[in-house]
């Protein structure tokens, strides 16, 4: 298809930071090497450049929000207007605009195309009470008029739903069905997976024997994400004397029950937000995944396409994404997630059974499968008759 001007649009954007930010930057990236223009326009906290590139991306960040959190809150405001004066302005630069989450920044772009006349496709990241809609009906977001922006963020062209949970509740919304789009978070495919001389590799790395035992989480220390109920699924772990528990991503090297916990046992370890979350998954025999709420799990996606084996929280995004690759506890039962990982480690005949299964399934959500996905959909949208659209029944559901 001829190139596109695709403006991506979402309110932060901070390498490693969440879920929500990596699809949407390497998604731009992916449609960038498929020869369309992309320009990210988002928040620019403090420390942050005016225009930075980002895997070869142009990021423009409009806003320096404060460090204090009322300034951040009342940033919020300014960016929003940002936002829809860029688009407004420059209207003539883009073809459409690609908004992640349904939350502020959607609200800014649907508030202002009146103006801009732009094709808006909106991607939800969430589910359930942590999800994006639960937010914005109960006021949870940062921003006082959540509620009442709220139909006019549905009034998009197009809501992108990377769950058939979010598809439901787009629906329980009032959202036509012919609205809703099904196409799931992306991932980045290795050739194979882990050899064992990689695994070898990175466990000498690491300081790791063959012999150890070795299970990774990866994620924020936040509730949403379930840290105690990852700390109890340790309590049974560390029982297993050669069972290495690595809990990676920001705010565990300072989290209080950590660093007690740790102190308890070496084998704990607090590396927090890394770099390089591959040299992890190869050494791991086992990922785990407590957490309470998700769209569709980046880390569980990840460990799949490595044929780590996974064991998750039973929620309904998990069982919908594992679909019998991995092994679920009932949600809140961080004890029985330390079980079931101790299963696996002690039979590793299953534990590769469930790793591979696993990426056969990650096979089915590769990221150049996924941009492909959407620039159907964006040609869609263009091909319509113009900004206030009656919505076709769209011809991009799958997964």
């Amino acid at each position: 298809m001829s190139p596109l001007r695709i403006a991506v649009a979402i309110g932060q954007l901070i390498p490693g930071e969440g879920g929500a930010e990596l699809q949407a930057l390497r998604l731009a990236a992916a449609l960038q090497r498929r020869g369309h223009q992309v320009e990210i326009l988002t928040s620019r906290p403090a420390g942050r450049p005016a225009v930075e590139y980002l895997q070869g991306v142009p990021v423009r960040r409009l806003f320096a929000f404060g460090n204090a959190r009322g300034l951040w809150r009342l940033g919020i405001y300014s960016f929003m207007g940002l936002v829809g004066e860029t688009l407004v302005r420059e209207r003539h630069r883009f073809d459409l605009v690609h908004v992640h989450q349904l939350l502020h920044t959607a609200c800014a772009v649907m508030a202002t195309r009146p103006l801009h006349r732009l094709p808006v496709l909106i991607k939800l990241a969430t589910a359930g009470r942590y999800g994006d809609l639960h937010q914005m009906r109960t006021g949870q977001t940062a921003f006082v008029l959540s509620r009442q922006l709220l139909p006019l963020a549905l009034g998009a062209d197009r809501l992108v739903a990377i769950s058939d949970e979010i598809a439901r509740e787009l629906q329980e919304a009032g959202v036509a069905p012919e609205r809703i789009v099904r196409i799931p978070n992306g991932v980045v495919l290795p050739a194979q997976t882990t050899t064992p001389a990689a695994r070898a590799a990175a466990r000498t790395a690491l300081g790791l024997t063959d012999e150890d035992e070795v299970v990774v989480y990866v994620g924020r220390c936040e509730p949403q994400k379930g840290p105690d109920l990852l700390l109890a699924a340790w309590g049974e772990l560390r029982r297993r004397p050669r069972c290495h528990l690595f809990a990676l991503g920001k705010g565990f090297p300072t989290d209080a029950r950590f660093q007690r916990a740790a102190l308890v046992s070496s084998r704990l370890r607090l590396p927090g937000r890394v770099a390089d979350v591959t040299r992890y998954l190869a050494a791991a025999d086992v990922l785990i995944h407590p957490s309470r709420g998700e769209g569709l799990s980046n880390a569980l996606l990840e460990a799949m396409a490595h044929g780590l084996a996974c064991v998750a929280s039973g929620i309904q995004a998990n069982v919908e994404l594992l679909a019998g690759a991995g092994l679920l506890a009932p949600p809140e039962d961080g004890a029985a997630l330390g079980r079931l990982a101790a299963e696996l480690l002690d039979d590793p005949v299953r534990r590769q059974q469930i790793g591979l299964a696993g990426r056969r399934r990650a096979e089915g959500f590769s990221l150049e499968a996924v941009a492909e996905r959407y620039e159907r959909l964006y040609k869609e949208l263009l091909g319509g008759p113009g900004p206030h659209r009656s919505a076709a029944v769209s011809t991009v559901q799958g997964r």
